[in-house]
């Protein structure tokens, strides 16, 4: 699997990523501008940006990034020794981190006059859209056309079929 493939994989799933780019390389580096990996809030990583001491410091970084929510860019220096073992820099590289947010998410209760336009709101807002609503009549693509994914049944079952999180929001 490609990493975009990787990526879009695990946007589609709402888990938060953050994509490492080698911006710069310059000198004696393990890997060459252009270079990615992905890397997700719990540290598990896909790609390599050149493995060792600088990776570890650039997973630490993305899972930073990601509870900040903020872009971040860092240099990393190769050392190497010359010929009277002297160390010296050999080769540096730039790695710019941009975390991957996954889509706010409305969940909205209640598929009726009020629960529709909120539908149809939050979608044009950008939102991805839970609809749910104990009258499974009322909860259906026909009926309330805009959400992403519904949920017929009791409150106390929508509980247990999705994921609550920090960037969730209930209506």
């Amino acid at each position: 699997m490609t990493l975009l493939a990787k990526l879009a994989e695990l946007e589609s799933k709402g888990n938060p990523v953050a994509v490492c780019t080698i911006t710069s390389a310059t000198g004696v580096t393990p890997r060459h501008t252009g270079a990615k990996m992905l890397v997700t809030s719990n540290g598990r990583i896909e790609g390599s940006i050149g493995g060792g001491e600088v990776e570890q410091f650039v997973i630490e970084q993305g899972i930073k990034a990601i509870h900040n929510r903020q872009h971040t860019q860092l240099s990393y220096q190769y050392l190497g020794k010359d010929e009277d073992s002297c160390s010296k820099v050999v080769g540096e590289i730039v790695v710019f981190i941009d975390p991957v947010l996954p889509k706010h998410t409305i969940i909205v209760v209640g598929a009726g006059h009020v629960g529709q336009q909120v539908v149809t709101l939050s979608k044009w807002l950008g939102y991805q859209v839970i609809l749910s609503d104990d009258r499974p009549e009322l909860c259906t693509k026909e009926s309330c056309p805009g959400a992403d994914l519904y949920i017929p049944g009791h409150l106390e079952n929508l509980i247990e079929q999705i994921e609550i999180g920090p960037r969730s929001h209930i209506v």
